[in-house]
């Protein structure tokens, strides 16, 4: 009987071994990443109580002595034995699967409070420097923004600036058009024709109407068949700087200066880490 124990014993183990990792790769209770570490973890953790539990089995008789009382092996069957045996392994998987389980809701816990916290830090957007373009508009803009001019070699356009930064960029273009008016312009350009309204402002003291269209914000304002078109990024950061330029633009001045200026006019950004 306290053979038939041992090899009862011994096959629980074995069958927690063999389902467990199936099990947490088909019910995902770890994350993919971590499957191979929980398996070889689970493989060293069972084959270490693998040989400690043989080794108390074989050399403690009051061991064997106690599991017979407690669970009456010795009138009970082989089969129920092994029944027994397959409910203990039930218990265990059922126990590491919890365990993992606990595990992944503490990570998933942890990670939300950390994006809690980043997303109190805000970063101001200022208008620290004024760009004054020959074609006669400035604006303002924040001086972790480098501005460039990249007017193309064609006689509609009086101007266009690139402002950069990291890998992203805002462009501003002044060029001639034969639309009289911002939805005609919207309406009869291909890549705009599906932008939504996002809203109506001012550019200059010139009505203008800002849109949305995949990962683009633009704002876009027509008078005296000039077209002012702002193209950026969408995001709080980009969308922020653009009101920024929109709000501080103006119609003035025939130099192209950068020069820093005090302004009130803040801009805060949520920043996500």
């Amino acid at each position: 009987m306290e053979k038939v124990t041992t090899i009862a014993l011994l096959s629980a183990l074995n069958l927690t071994k063999a389902v467990i990792p199936r099990l947490l790769e088909v019910t995902a209770f770890v994350p993919v990443t971590g499957l191979a570490w929980g398996r070889v973890l689970l493989a060293k953790t069972i084959s270490l109580i693998k040989k400690r539990l043989t080794k108390t089995i074989m050399k403690s008789s009051f061991f064997i002595t106690l599991i017979h009382d407690i669970f009456k092996l010795k009138a009970m069957s082989k089969k129920t034995i092994i029944i027994l045996a397959i409910i203990l392994s039930v218990l265990i998987i059922g126990s590491l699967c919890g365990y993992f389980l606990f595990l992944k809701k503490d990570k998933t816990v942890g990670t939300e409070e950390t994006n809690s916290l980043a997303e109190t830090i805000k970063e101001k957007i200022t208008g620290d420097l004024t760009y004054e373009d020959s074609s006669g508009f400035s604006f303002k803009y924040p001086k972790a923004i480098e501005v460039e001019d990249i007017t193309p070699d064609d006689e509609v356009y009086y101007t266009q600036l690139s402002l950069t930064k990291s890998s992203e960029k805002l462009t501003i273009s002044a060029k001639d058009t034969k639309e009289t008016t911002v939805d005609n312009f919207i309406k009869n350009t291909p890549e705009y024709k599906l932008a939504q309204v996002a809203g109506a402002t001012t550019l200059g003291g010139i009505a203008a109407k800002q849109y949305t269209i995949a990962e683009k914000f633009l704002t876009v304002s027509i008078d005296k068949g000039v077209l002012y078109l702002i193209e950026g990024p969408t995001g709080s950061y980009w969308e922020d700087v653009q009101n920024l330029v929109v709000s501080s633009f103006t119609f003035a001045g025939t130099s192209t200066t950068n020069t820093q200026v005090q302004d009130n006019a803040i801009y805060e950004e949520e920043v996500v880490e």
